[in-house]
């Protein structure tokens, strides 16, 4: 008997990261496109189909990913625009698009977007200068994702609301 020698393969060039489902495969190349391969049963490799078969070639799927993670039945890919997008099969709502027991076979939004990345004690708010009263209490309510603002850079200090929709001693 012949003993297993392990053996570099090379696949893809231009190759940024890669991610690997319950069986699949997804690699994110320095473009920013996604391409996937693997088993499509529940269609979890966003190519429009839901064919039980073994996609053993990668197939490019998406442009404009930052990020993507595969789980059982579904994908869920962040795109550099800080969307998210998802596909395959959603029994408990896992594609974030507010439905359960349902097929998407291609790339859906998946109601969920990213914050952006802020140095820390950073505010993304215009309106909410360092020298503020408040300043650290609405820095509390963004660190412990409590409060995303009125819009990206505005958080609307002299809005009129209730105490319950302001973070703690403001």
């Amino acid at each position: 008997e012949r003993p297993l020698v392990p053996r570099a393969l090379s696949m893809m060039t231009g190759v940024k990261s890669v991610e690997c489902g319950y069986y699949t495969t997804h690699v994110i190349k320095t473009d920013n496109t996604l391409w996937s391969m693997g088993w499509n049963y529940h269609g979890e490799l966003g190519q429009g189909s839901m064919e039980p078969i073994c996609v053993a070639t990668p197939k490019k799927t998406l442009s404009g990913v930052a990020a993507v993670s595969g789980g059982y039945f579904h994908t869920l890919a962040l795109k550099t625009d800080g969307t998210m997008v998802g596909c395959g099969q959603s029994y408990c709502c896992e594609l974030g698009d507010g439905k359960s027991v349902h097929q998407v076979l291609s790339w859906v939004p998946a109601g969920l977007t990213a914050s952006p990345i802020l140095e820390e004690g950073a505010l993304p708010f215009t309106d909410v200068p360092a020298g503020a009263y408040y300043y650290e209490p609405v820095q509390w309510a963004v660190d412990n994702h409590i409060t995303t603002g009125t819009t990206a850079t505005t958080y609307s200090p002299k809005s009129p609301d209730t105490r319950a929709q302001r973070p703690p001693y403001l």
